[in-house]
């Protein structure tokens, strides 16, 4: 079995507001792995820093750290209860410019 070494790669990096977060993928399910444990304060961070902090308890209550934001859609917004179109749309841009 193959081992997944933790350690963040170069091309793996993520940043927001100066910060780097690593998002490797997991070798047996293709999804996102958190190896930042800092994720959620920057979570809570990108809410804050875009007035949108009411949200904060539903991304903690869905397990969802910047790592997963990352990696979201319109309809994962909607499906954990973000129906708002301003705050999808801000989210979106978000998710946008941390991809560069």
């Amino acid at each position: 079995m193959e081992s997944c070494d933790p350690a963040p790669h170069p091309e793996n990096q993520q940043h927001l507001v100066g910060i780097s977060v690593s998002t490797q993928t997991d070798p047996f399910f293709n999804v996102p792995v958190t190896f930042a444990p800092e994720s959620w304060n920057l979570m809570e961070q990108l809410l804050v820093g875009t007035n949108l902090s009411e949200y904060s308890g539903v991304f903690r209550a869905n397990h969802i750290d910047l790592n997963m934001f990352s990696h979201m859609t319109e309809e994962d917004f909607n499906n954990i209860g973000i129906t708002s179109f301003g705050a999808k749309k801000i989210l979106l841009e978000a998710i946008k410019a941390m991809r560069g």
